[in-house]
């Protein structure tokens, strides 16, 4: 019906019965009731795959209505690097993924004391960057990556969308499935409702060789890529006062029983290799690297653990998603690598297996495949 529907508005060009079918279009796709579709997925717990294209409704929000509902004992907060801890890597325990939107020690606490006693989690899993330190990073505004707001108007977003969609794009958003939202009906894949991680769609697919060849080509001008925010201000010292906003962060979760576990994860080996060639122009980075602040971090909260080399973990250079964000298979080599080696962290979680991280990870020779996929 829509597809003769389609063709028949488009030819006789009535705009406005085209604009009421695209209308109806996207409220079909939940990209108009987006956030309702998304709280009624975590009530019912259901396993969808979210993300708005035309609306842009707030996935911040979306995700921490999910934190409210679910009462995680296990939270994880960070950028999007830190999307690939998954549920299924925590055993019974009830998690979530607040990725992408808590950005540095500060807003972090902020948003803790945003919750009541009992919306608390147990343990806190934090990723830790370099830029983080850097002068005056805690009072940036940095905006989320999805708009919170809608577009002025709604005819903005409609007649881009309409004048880009053909019959195959049509049936992809029109065909019933786990995906919600326009953009993740056409690129298969966004947030998942029931534990916030993300959804890498069809790259879960990819060989070994094709993952290297595609490293290598995105790799020549990651650093100018991501220079805006991960890699801005590398060429100066770190910031001590940031120290103590981390310290600060730590006396509130100690006073509140929450065990923070600090992470820092790997770049692309590509990306490494340039950040160590020069101490003066990424002076951040190499500070950052130091026995002196490892040591430092670790006497602010003896459970933080710094993965950024492959070698600390037996990673792989190829089982990164991209130049920044490390694939699921990764996330559980490190979790492997603390339950194997590490005594306080096996007494953090003395119910984990280690054996059934190894048995996930060693399941698919495919590196980006979602091993521990709810």
């Amino acid at each position: 019906m829509y597809f003769r529907l389609f063709s028949f508005y488009q030819r006789l060009g009535l705009i406005g019965f085209c604009i009421m079918l695209i209308q109806n279009i996207l409220l079909e796709t939940n990209e108009f009731n987006f956030i309702e579709t998304w709280e009624e997925a975590v009530i019912t717990d259901q396993s969808l795959v979210c993300q708005t294209g035309i609306t842009r409704s707030n996935i911040r929000q979306c995700k921490e209505i999910s934190v409210v509902l679910k009462k995680p004992s296990v939270l994880v907060i960070g950028n999007s690097r830190i999307n690939g801890f998954r549920a299924n890597m925590f055993d019974t325990l009830s998690f979530y993924n607040l990725s992408k939107f808590r950005i540095g020690f500060k807003p972090t606490l902020d948003y803790l004391k945003t919750l009541k006693e009992d919306e608390l989690p147990k343990y806190l899993f934090l990723l830790i960057e370099p830029y983080q330190f850097s002068y005056g990073f805690e009072n940036r505004k940095y905006a989320d990556e999805q708009s919170q707001y809608p577009p002025e108007t709604i005819l903005k977003s409609i007649i881009p969308f309409a004048s880009a969609l053909n019959d195959k794009k049509l049936s992809k958003i029109l065909t019933q499935n786990k995906y919600r939202g326009i953009k993740s009906k056409t690129k298969t894949r966004g947030y998942r409702t029931n534990d916030g991680s993300y959804h890498y769609g069809n790259s879960k697919n990819t060989s070994i060789e094709r993952q290297i060849a595609h490293l290598d080509k995105l790799t020549s001008n990651s650093l100018k890529v991501y220079g805006k925010y991960l890699f801005e201000n590398f060429n100066q010292s770190l910031d001590h006062n940031s120290f103590d906003v981390y310290s600060k962060l730590i006396d509130y979760t100690n006073e509140k029983n929450i065990i923070v576990i600090g992470i820092t994860l790997p770049y692309c080996q590509q990306i490494q290799d340039e950040l160590d060639s020069d101490k003066s122009k990424y002076k951040m980075w190499n500070e950052f690297h130091s026995d002196e602040t490892n040591q430092r971090l670790k006497k602010i909260n003896k459970y933080y653990y710094n993965f950024s080399r492959f070698g600390d973990f037996e990673g792989y250079n190829y089982e990164m998603i991209d130049q920044i964000h490390p694939s699921e298979k990764l996330v559980g080599r490190i979790i492997y690598t603390l339950l194997n080696e590490n005594r306080d962290f096996q007494d953090l979680f003395p119910s984990f297996d280690k054996h059934y991280f190894k048995a996930r990870i060693e399941s698919s020779d495919k590196p980006l495949m979602d091993v521990f996929s709810n």
